[in-house]
C-alpha cells in the first residue's frame, strides 16, 4: 500500500494498493472468507439465511448509488 498525500488538502493521504498488496489481498481472502462463514454464516439457523440475504442485497443496491 502507498499512501501519498492527497493533492488538496495536506491533512490527509490517499491510500492506493500496490500489485503486491493486492496479490497479498487476493492470497488472504479464502482464509477469511472462510473464517467469516465459521464464526458467523454457519451458526445462524436455515430461516435467517434468506433474511440475511435480502438485507445484503439492500446494502449493495444503496452502495452502488453513492458517489465516492
Amino acid at each position: 500500500m502507498i499512501k501519498p498525500r492527497c493533492q488538496g488538502n495536506n491533512r490527509g493521504n490517499v491510500a492506493s494498493l500496490t500489485p503486491e498488496g493486492l496479490e497479498r489481498l487476493q492470497a488472504a481472502c479464502p482464509v477469511r472468507l472462510a473464517s467469516a462463514r465459521d464464526r458467523v454464516i454457519d451458526q445462524l439457523v436455515s430461516w435467517c439465511l434468506p433474511v440475511l440475504v435480502r438485507q445484503f442485497e439492500a446494502m449493495v443496491k444503496r452502495l452502488d448509488q453513492l458517489e465516492f
